[in-house]
């Protein structure tokens, strides 16, 4: 999987330091900014790019971010899909629950990760608002919402190097938004028709997202 950027990575603790100082790179831009992430078709490289898939044997920080939202998705007995911690292993127990889980939202039974299933859980996160663990607006994740969508948010952050192990606390404060803030300038401005000062404005929406899970 190709990368968005060749640009060097900037701190996300630091970032978040000068921030809450008033004098961050980004914080002005981010205050300043409308409150509405960048659009798709804003980004066409970057919601062109193939989600990536996942099947028995597979490990990834992906694999994370999906048993994540299974300990919160419930079946109509109102048990988690996942009743485990999330974990990186795409083991077989992972992918019975996946196929628990496809064939009771129709999203096609063969117990993997594929773009049904990204698609899924990303419109069901800034589409339709659907997951009661997703943005408080249904749109985009920003200051003060919380739950297995930040963390999962964040779990992906780490991985790609803008936030510090542990800072998957599922609560979206300063740090966070830095953190998406250097992810952005990084990541997605690159490959986006927007300026730099629009584009990194801490919001983690359907852009945002597509980057943190398909960017290698």
């Amino acid at each position: 999987m190709r990368s968005f950027s060749t640009t060097a990575k900037v701190s996300g603790v630091a970032a978040a330091t000068a921030a809450l100082l008033g004098g961050g790179l980004y914080g002005a831009t981010a205050a300043s900014a409308e409150e509405r992430p960048i659009e798709p078709a804003q980004a066409p490289q970057i919601m062109d790019t193939p989600w990536t898939e996942y099947a028995v044997g597979d490990s990834h920080a992906n694999v994370y971010a999906v048993t994540n939202y299974l300990t919160a998705e419930t079946d109509d007995a109102g048990e988690p899909y996942w009743p485990e911690d999330p974990t990186e292993d795409l083991t077989q127990p992972v992918s019975d629950a996946l196929l628990d889980y496809q064939a009771d939202r129709g999203l096609g039974e063969h117990g993997e990760i594929k773009e049904e299933l990204w698609g899924h859980f990303s419109d069901g996160q800034f589409v339709t608002g659907a997951f009661g663990w997703g943005p408080a607006n249904g749109a985009f994740y920003t200051i003060d919402d919380t739950g297995v969508g930040v963390e999962s948010v964040q779990y992906l952050l780490i991985h790609h190097g803008y936030l510090d192990e542990g800072g998957d606390d599922g609560h979206y404060g300063p740090v966070t938004e830095a953190a998406v803030e250097d992810f952005q300038a990084n990541e997605v401005c690159p490959e986006v028709d927007v300026s730099e000062q629009e584009c990194v404005d801490g919001l983690a929406g359907e852009v945002t997202y597509r980057a943190l899970v398909t960017v290698e």
